[in-house]
């Protein structure tokens, strides 16, 4: 709320490569797109540059690289 907001996820080693973070991350966009207070554009991410599977997973939800650090890759998801 008023750009504060975090919200951050993790997937049990378990269940890794099934599909449920790319799952998981769309009912998210999909959530915040409902709610009524929600008016930004974009929501902004950060991941680990050696995290290549949530990096796909950003990716495929029309995510897009906006900048990168030594550590971390940051990324902007188009709400429209």
């Amino acid at each position: 709320k008023n750009g504060g907001g975090h919200i951050g996820y993790a997937i049990l080693a378990k269940y890794q490569g099934l599909g449920y973070g790319k799952v998981g991350l769309k009912l998210a966009i999909e959530k915040l797109k409902s709610l009524e207070d929600f008016k930004e554009e974009e929501i902004y991410l950060a991941c680990l540059n050696d995290n290549i599977a949530s990096i796909n997973i950003i990716l495929s939800n029309n995510g897009y690289i906006h900048h990168k650090d030594s550590k971390k890759t940051y990324f902007r998801i188009p709400l429209k």
